[in-house]
């Protein structure tokens, strides 16, 4: 399924499957991957991701809890590392890592992404119906006018620095496991000037909860996030499983080999409560 322009060539954007299961979504992945005529950023040949998989005893998994440099809810870090825990007992070896990044860096890597990207390509629709407009939407339009061109290059040779390590983790191990967001969820009527905390610490900036923004950044490396567990509300916790570059079908395999153990919603059991 190609990806239209601009959006097909801003390494951050890519169109993926959401599904109950992880069979599902592989069969769905199936279908929308693959090359098209009038996508250049679309890989060929197609990948298939195969339906017998296989289990994941040998692989080796790097974890941590917190990418180095989030705050992350109680609930949330108890559900990924029990997630990293059933892949030990799958006959995975896990290893916890401790990952170099500095929130800054990553904020500002994609601040400026989105400053140079995102928010001009919506700046005709913000001009003609701003007040239609989420806040999110807006504030992209507002931060743009704060990048420039040297930015861009500076942001650039930041999102390097940033992938670097975890070239070398991915290099070493064959998936990286970690929280998907350092929040169990954000409330619904939620707007980004709202203040955020942390097991009771405020945050700076809304995006100091987004633990998936080092994987926009590190886009070429595939990423599936699947249920961890439930908070002590009741919300869906999710765990990040992070492959190699366009090694697809080991994110895969892990994500079924944690459903094998610990299956959820949509098939026919509920995931323990945190705590």
């Amino acid at each position: 399924m190609p990806e239209v322009e601009v959006f097909n060539l801003d390494h951050y954007c890519h169109e993926g499957p959401l599904a109950r299961t992880v069979a599902d979504c592989a069969l769905l992945e199936n279908v929308i991957a693959g090359p098209h005529p009038s996508d250049v950023a679309s890989l060929r040949p197609k990948l298939e991701i195969p339906a017998e998989l296989g289990d994941v005893a040998g692989l080796r998994i790097a974890f941590s809890p917190d990418l180095g440099c989030y705050h992350v809810d109680a609930d949330v870090a108890a559900n990924a590392r029990a997630a990293a825990g059933r892949l030990r007992e799958a006959g995975a070896v896990v290893d916890e890592v401790a990952m170099p990044w500095r929130l800054a860096d990553i904020n500002r890597a994609a601040s400026i992404h989105f400053g140079m990207i995102f928010g001009p390509s919506i700046r005709e629709l913000y001009e003609q119906h701003a007040n239609d407009l989420t806040s999110y939407a807006r504030r992209f339009v507002a931060d743009s006018d704060k990048i420039s061109k040297d930015d861009f290059v500076a942001g650039l040779e930041l999102e390097g620095k940033i992938y670097a390590p975890l070239g070398a983790v991915l290099d070493e191990y064959d998936a990286l496991i970690c929280p998907t967001f350092a929040v169990p969820a954000l409330p619904a009527e939620y707007d980004v000037a709202d203040p955020l905390s942390v097991n009771g610490q405020p945050c700076t900036d809304w995006m100091d909860v987004l633990m998936t923004l080092p994987f926009n950044i590190a886009s070429r490396c595939p990423v599936l996030s699947v249920p961890s567990g439930l908070s002590r509300e009741g919300v869906p916790t999710g765990l990040s499983i992070v492959g190699p570059t366009y090694d697809d079908v080991t994110a895969f395999r892990i994500a079924a080999g944690h459903e094998a153990r610990f299956p959820w919603p949509g098939s026919g059991e509920r995931p323990p409560e945190a705590g």
